[in-house]
This record gives structure tokens, sequence and C-alpha cells, in this order.
């Protein structure tokens, strides 16, 4: 259940940073994080790959991350590689703990130290 909340928090940081960025995260994009949150993961998943549809970055980073929690590490790697291509701080931190560079602990406090510092 932690993990679910904190993955929780960090899908709905990384649209904030976008939002912070000047990126709006698209309608689909905020509708997955609902189901995410919800638990319901086929619709989450779904949604963000109508956000990728959109063009919406963060779609890209949140369904990689719905693939690394379900343990399917090349899909997850190739959305994250996808993401950080198109400047995703976030999944580019996702993609460095999916390869085993550091602990999830640290991506954490990674991924909050890149986003304070974006304000």
């Amino acid at each position: 259940m932690k993990k679910i909340l904190l993955l929780g928090l960090m899908l709905m940081v990384a649209s904030l940073h976008s939002m912070d960025q000047g990126q709006t995260s698209s309608s689909s994009n905020v509708l997955g994080i609902r189901y995410y949150l919800a638990q319901d993961m086929q619709k989450a998943a779904e949604c963000f790959q109508q956000a990728i549809d959109e063009e919406d970055i963060d779609g890209y980073n949140n369904l990689a991350l719905i693939y690394d929690e379900q343990g399917d590490q090349d899909k997850a790697r190739t959305l994250y590689q996808q993401a950080a291509e198109k400047g995703h701080n976030a999944a580019r931190e996702n993609l460095r703990l999916l390869e085993g560079k550091y602990h999830s602990h640290e991506k954490i406090m990674l991924f909050f130290i890149t986003y304070r510092g974006a304000s």
C-alpha cells in the first residue's frame, strides 16, 4: 500500500512539475492519475496511452511507472527513454533506478530535489 501511495504521489508531482515548466498535463493524463489512485491499472494505462497519443510527455513516464511496477522492465525502459529524450527529468531518474544506478529511497529524494530546484 505504501508503494502505491508513493507512486501516486510521484505521478502527481511529476504532472505539477510539467505545469511548472509551462506545459499542461492533458486531461487523459489527469484521468489516468485518478484511475491509478483508485487502483484501476487497466484504465490508468489506457488513459496514459491516450496522453502519449496526445504528445503529453507525462503520459510516457506514468505508463512506464505502471509497467515497471508490474515487472515489465523492457516496456518501462522504452517509455522512460522516450520521455527522457523529450526532456522529462523524472523519467531520467526513473530510468536510472530501473538500471540499478541507485536505490529507491535515493530516487525519491533525488526526484524531490530535482523538482524543488526547478521552482
